[in-house]
């Protein structure tokens, strides 16, 4: 019965736009908040430039949003301004908005010159009709007026079955043999509350600060510091206590601790300021997990949450475009979490600006968390269930959300950052992409530290599908990969196949090939075959290269990987030096190509029948390339210790497939 409600009034709410005005307020919330107003005259108090103190939360009145019925609640009688232009003189404002409303209850209740913003007071049942006219109102000032979105900190306990697994999906300890980070990079982290006294956290903390305090006191108690010291401690906690699978990814780096929540809560104003202290106190990253709840909407067709996406909070995604235009211009980025309702990731408004990373949840066997949000405007995912880290007290913990994936992946940023400090967000989307492994569940790929590092040093490697490939400067611009179709190292022989078949078997002989009829030794094709005497019963087609679905590289890596060609063989063996030698206990061939990487190719042998073949002697690896005067034959590369070259097959027997795949964009 809930679901079908909310489903109703998500509807009924998308018919009437997004504009239904109704304030419809909670009967169980509080009266409305009476803040003191703060005092304008020719200039600011000078006290008051030095603390700006944001007006608390606890005790304010919640209602309904009067714009949806689905979105989260709002405070009844505040609205946020935000200036875009970091000139603008608010004093001047503050008069002119004084001017327009003069009467009491109209109160300037925060007031930030610093990060140029300011928030009012209003009578409830004007609330809305002030948000949507005050830009009109006051033309000669540029500025973003949204309402005051309430969030509540969620956090799962976590079971704690396998701590410290997170570690080892990241591949972290192979990425800490580039780097663990640099004192030179500060990953702010705007959360809750800090015990900063953790022995994960203690003395690599700079700038704290709490913004209802206007000073460093980012305190922990009973409802705040719980998930704030959690977070921070999975993005730059010491690597002291790796052994116990508990460690930050970046432990070099710095923590700057923003505390934005008033007891258990906290608004869209209090985020946005938070971030904004944090870009103007030079944060190279900064972690962001918190966001609206849309708890109950996750069985609302996909159709009616993108329309939602497209007409609602629309003040809101342009008050966070822009923020992180602001942090863009520092080169700072920004990652958040992408939340836990199991809905599109493009409700949250400030998910939906493409100028932050949004983190998807990953558990054990790469798929998706139950709860994570998804698809639209997801960015990467990153382990997050039963992630351990730092909790109060000198304490360790398990949690679940993406609130614990988000700074796994600002911890990979922060390391990146430390290699190169000019890096993009661009840059940094494009590589954790190209490196990262493929998820189950309408997620985006699973962060890999590793390898994001190893591209970014150089940028002539990089993943398709979560398979590696090299840039060995040939010609053509044709990637290699560096392991062989079926292995996990590039030592490992990996599976063996007949041309044209797309699954290992136990037997390669004429009697169970796909393409011969009756199991006929010759004479009995039934595909790729150009000349009547080799076709069964006079069959001919035209064709000479593997469609894509014969082909066992397209079909086991995935779209845009394929077996190489003729031609792409015979430039891999004349273009590159190649030499024999032994890799990880494994004879083969090392092409090095121009620009100096290479590849290794094991002599991995030919499979007839039921027997392995010349193992550790020979090397034959599949072409996709038939040979047109015997179509029983395709191409194949060669080699041992002696020679390297090119050759033809009876396509029946197994042998290695090594992938290629196009020049990537």
């Amino acid at each position: 019965m809930k679901t079908r409600l909310i489903f109703c009034l998500f509807v009924a709410t998308l018919l009437f736009s997004c504009n239904n005005n109704e304030n419809n307020s909670d009967e169980n919330s509080s009266v409305a908040a009476d803040v003191p107003a703060v005092t304008i005259g020719d200039s600011l108090p000078s006290d008051y430039k030095e603390k700006p103190v944001m007006a608390p939360i606890s005790g304010v009145k919640v209602v309904q949003n009067p714009e949806d019925s689905v979105a989260p609640q709002i405070v009844a009688n505040r609205l946020s301004i935000f200036f875009e232009d970091d000139e603008t003189d608010l004093n001047a404002f503050a008069k002119d908005f004084k001017k327009l409303y003069p009467k009491d209850e109209y109160k300037i209740i925060s007031f930030n010159d610093l990060l140029k913003t300011i928030e009012i007071q209003v009578p409830e049942d004007v609330l809305d009709v002030i948000h949507k006219g005050l830009e009109i109102q006051m033309p000669d000032y540029h500025f973003i007026v949204t309402i005051e979105t309430i969030y509540s900190q969620e956090q799962a306990d976590g079971k704690c079955s396998d701590a410290g697994w997170h570690i080892d999906a990241i591949n972290l300890r192979e990425a800490w043999k580039t780097t663990k980070g640099s004192r030179k990079v500060v990953v702010a982290v705007v959360d809750d509350g800090f015990d900063v006294n953790h022995e994960l956290l203690k003395g690599r903390v700079i700038s704290p600060y709490n913004i209802f305090t206007a000073d460093g006191n980012v305190y922990c108690n009973s409802t705040n510091g719980m998930h704030g010291t959690h977070v921070a401690g999975i993005a730059v906690g010491a690597d002291t206590h790796i052994n116990n699978g508990v460690t930050g990814v970046a432990p070099e780096c710095l923590l700057m601790p923003v505390q934005v929540f008033d007891g258990e809560r906290t608004t869209t104003f209090a985020l946005a300021t938070g971030i904004l202290y944090a870009v103007a106190s030079g944060a190279d990253v900064i972690n962001m997990s918190a966001g609206p709840s849309y708890a109950g909407c996750g069985d609302v067709p996909l159709d009616f949450q993108r329309e939602f996406s497209k007409r609602c909070q629309k003040d809101e995604e342009r008050l966070w475009k822009m923020v992180l235009s602001k942090a863009k211009k520092k080169n700072c980025i920004v990652v958040f979490s992408a939340g836990n309702d199991h809905v599109l990731s493009c409700l949250p408004p400030q998910n939906r600006t493409g100028e932050a990373i949004v983190v998807c949840a990953s558990e054990k066997g790469n798929k998706a968390t139950a709860f994570t949000n998804y698809a639209d405007a997801s960015t990467v995912s990153a382990p997050g269930l039963d992630i351990y880290s730092s909790v109060p007290g000198n304490k360790y913990s398990c949690l679940d959300g993406t609130s614990m994936a988000a700074p796994v992946v600002s911890g990979i940023v922060a390391l990146m950052k430390s290699q190169k400090p000019d890096i993009t967000i661009a840059e940094v989307i494009d590589i954790l992409q190209k490196t990262g492994v493929e998820q189950g569940g309408n997620v985006p790929v699973m962060v890999q530290a590793d390898k994001a590092l190893k591209y970014l040093m150089n940028p002539t490697s990089g993943m398709l599908n979560g398979h590696e490939w090299v840039d060995l400067g040939l010609p053509s611009g044709t990637l290699w990969a560096t392991c062989n179709v079926g292995a996990s190292s590039p030592s490992d022989y990996g599976n063996y196949y007949a041309w044209g078949e797309t699954n290992a078997k136990t037997t390669y002989l004429f009697r169970n090939y796909m393409y011969s009829a009756n199991g006929a030794f010759s004479g009995r094709l039934t595909k790729y075959c150009n000349d009547a005497n080799s076709g069964n019963n006079g069959f001919t087609d035209a064709l000479t290269t593997l469609k894509a679905t014969d082909d066992a590289a397209t079909a086991n890596l995935g779209s845009g990987w394929r077996m190489p060609t003729y031609d792409e063989m015979n430039e891999l063996k004349n273009n590159c030096i190649v030499t024999w030698t032994t890799h990880n206990g494994a004879n083969g061939r090392l092409f090095t190509g121009p620009n100096g990487n290479s590849i290794f190719l094991p002599a991995a042998g030919f499979r007839y029948d039921v027997v392995l073949f010349r193992d550790g002697i020979t090397g034959y690896y599949w072409t996709s390339s038939l040979n047109t005067n015997n179509p029983n034959s395709a191409w194949y590369l060669i080699f041992n210790s002696d020679n390297c070259g090119t050759d033809d097959s009876r396509r029946i027997d197994g042998q290695s497939v090594r992938p290629v795949c196009n020049k990537q964009e």
